[in-house]
């Protein structure tokens, strides 16, 4: 055999090899395709279904008047009545955390974290309050005992009429 015609055996071998070897990536391309295109419409599917059931939550677990901060609690519709709050602790209705220092005294506080913004848990045994996202707590009196946060909890006006607590 000739230089010429071991150069075009082996030219004809080069592109039988490249047309069987571009047949199944073509193969992979419609095989990517067909799923991304099920990758997108089950991305589209979900995401429906993610704002629906948004659309359909019914109102957030509080007890009390139905207020998420103090902006929305009715003055008129008490948050709690003076005996669910105990002495050296509080209760979460919502977003505020109402407290009772000492006895007959009561005080309202924002649960926003002041840190990161996660809702602070309902005081503990000892009247501690804290975030369970970073570990800062706070006294029952809204005061700051351990960071990452750098400052208490924000108050919130409550006032007591007939054995009941409303936000003012």
């Amino acid at each position: 055999m000739t230089t010429d015609s071991a150069n075009t055996a082996d030219t004809t071998e080069t592109s039988a090899l490249s047309s069987e070897a571009a047949a199944p990536g073509a193969r992979v391309a419609r095989s990517l395709l067909a799923s991304r295109r099920g990758l997108m419409c089950g991305a589209l599917g979900l995401g429906a279904v993610g704002v629906l059931a948004a659309c359909g939550s019914g109102p957030s677990e509080n007890s009390g008047n139905g207020a998420n901060t103090a902006d929305d609690a009715d003055p008129d519709t008490p948050l709690a009545s003076t005996d669910e709050v105990p002495v050296g602790g509080g209760i979460i209705i919502g977003s505020i955390a109402l407290v009772q220092p000492e006895p007959g005294q009561f005080e309202g506080f924002s649960t926003t974290c002041p840190h990161q913004g996660t809702a602070v848990n309902a005081p503990d045994g000892d009247g501690v309050m804290t975030c369970p996202a970073h570990g800062s707590q706070f006294s029952v009196n809204g005061e700051l005992l351990n960071g990452p946060a750098t400052e208490g909890l924000t108050p919130v006006d409550v006032e007591v009429r007939d054995g009941e607590i409303f936000a003012v």
